[in-house]
Order: C-alpha cells, then sequence, then structure tokens
C-alpha cells in the first residue's frame, strides 16, 4: 500500500472520529471567528484581511466542494465576510445566499470511492 493510501485511510478515519462527537455544518454559516463549513473550518476569519485570505478561501472552496468556486460566487463569499464585519447580518446572508455555495456536495461524510 501506497504512503497516499494510507494517508487517505488515516483522513476518513479521522474524518469519521470527529463526526461522530461534534456537529459538522454541510452548508457555510457564521460563527464569532468567521464563516465556517464543515467540521469548523473557518474559511473567511471575521477580522481577516479579505485580500490576503483569497487563495486560502479559494484552495478550502475546491477541496470541499471538489471543483473550483466561480469568481463570481467568490465575490460574493468575500461581500458576505465584508458586511458580517460591518455588522449588516441581512446583508451578509443574501451575498452568501448569492455565492450559491449550497449544500456540501457528499453531506459531510468522507467520500467512500
Amino acid at each position: 500500500m501506497g504512503g497516499g493510501s494510507l494517508l487517505v485511510t488515516r483522513l476518513r478515519k479521522d474524518w469519521r472520529a470527529r463526526a461522530s462527537i461534534a456537529p459538522l455544518d454541510t452548508a457555510p454559516r457564521f460563527e464569532p471567528d468567521g464563516l465556517v463549513l464543515g467540521a469548523g473550518t473557518v474559511l473567511v476569519k471575521t477580522g481577516g484581511d479579505g485580500e490576503a485570505d483569497a487563495a486560502r478561501l479559494r484552495a478550502l472552496l475546491a477541496v470541499a466542494y471538489g471543483r473550483p468556486a466561480a469568481e463570481a460566487g467568490l465575490g460574493h463569499v468575500k461581500a458576505a465576510a465584508a458586511r458580517w464585519r460591518q455588522g449588516d447580518l441581512g446583508q451578509a446572508g443574501v451575498h452568501l445566499a448569492l455565492s450559491r455555495l449550497g449544500r456540501l456536495p457528499h453531506g459531510c461524510s468522507w467520500p467512500t470511492g
């Protein structure tokens, strides 16, 4: 068994263990730390610099959803975070909906394939 297969096996085991003790978010939502998804992964930090976090956000969304996020969607995620930081929760929610991220494609279970 190659090193990559061992890593995948370990990640699946860790994912199942985490899922058994804490809820997993299948859609992005705002928490005090920022915009979170899955096992509490912070996509955009509450006090972060939107431009500095852009590459990290792209990478996290691509891994979570299994495809690169559309530029328009990323723009809405950034706008949602900015509105959240300003305390405008309604507009933050609207931008988050317009991002069309939706729920994770596999729910919160680790893909078996």
